[in-house]
């Protein structure tokens, strides 16, 4: 099961090389962004999230917005982490519950919030 996440995961990376698109191309104005993510059935990305010792830290209801559809479509989105290893992933999960993305993974994490203001305070990206 780490083999077929891992795999996953370089798949999506080796995507955005071959395509050329980047989220962090600078810009002065926001545009939209083609990424491309891995998805599945729900059942199985869980399922991979807990064999690689991962447990949901985090949930959250919100908007997603697809080619595959004309207006923002409601989705939960899951932050899962593996505290040993250090390991996480961020899953995005249909309104139905029969379709998950991982929209993002690492391997370290960081649960300090004045070091995570420095980092994003907007003053420091100028």
């Amino acid at each position: 099961m780490v083999r077929t996440f891992l795999t996953i995961c370089a798949l999506a990376f080796l995507g955005g090389i071959i395509t050329g698109k980047s989220v962090f191309t600078q810009t002065s104005e926001p545009e939209w962004a083609a990424k491309p993510i891995q998805c599945g059935a729900t059942y199985e990305i869980f399922s991979q999230m807990q064999d690689n010792g991962m447990k949901p830290f985090f949930g959250g209801l919100g908007k997603s917005n697809s080619v595959n559809y004309e207006q923002p479509i409601d989705v939960f989105v899951y932050l899962t982490i593996n505290l040993e290893t250090q390991q996480w992933a961020a899953i995005e999960v249909n309104e139905e519950k029969t379709d998950a993305c991982i929209i993002g993974w690492g391997q370290s994490t960081l649960f300090d919030p004045d070091v995570l203001q420095e980092f994003t305070a907007p003053e420091n990206f100028e």
